[in-house]
């Protein structure tokens, strides 16, 4: 149960993430400098923590080349919610994006993608999903 409100944490820290991006937007008057900046302050905070943790960095570096993607596809996220909050809302934008996380959740543990143990589909998780997918039209509709 503590993993889970973990989670619902890390969720909503997602939602403030929109509006503090956005606010930078405004600021600097750029989507790129503003997720430019929110990335650099994240790695200069995880820079730091690791030499605060004492974190050695292995010379041992076997990974497969679609593993260092991560930051892409992190900078990919950022970018484009900044650029499109303001035309989706705060609320309908994190319903696309979570059943999106959903729908990829559900192929990635069905067919165990990206060395994630496999979890088969089933009628209540499809179920699930169908459910998120009309969260969003309501959540814009309404």
């Amino acid at each position: 149960m503590l993993y889970v409100l973990i989670a619902l944490v890390i969720g909503s820290l997602l939602t403030i993430q929109l509006g503090v991006n956005n606010t930078l937007k405004t600021s600097l008057d750029t989507p790129l400098w503003a997720a430019f900046v929110s990335f650099f302050v994240g790695a200069a905070v995880l820079f730091v923590a690791a030499l605060i943790a004492r974190t050695p960095l292995t010379s041992k570096i076997e990974v497969p080349v679609w593993a260092w993607t991560g930051g892409l596809l992190g900078a990919v996220y950022v970018l484009i919610s900044i650029v499109i909050v303001d035309k989706l809302g705060a609320a309908t934008l994190m319903c696309c994006v979570v059943t999106g996380q959903i729908t990829a959740s559900l192929l990635v543990d069905h067919f165990g993608w990206l060395r994630v143990p496999q979890h088969a589909l089933s009628p209540g998780r499809i179920l699930g999903a169908l459910l998120l997918a009309l969260g969003v039209y309501l959540v814009k509709r309404f």
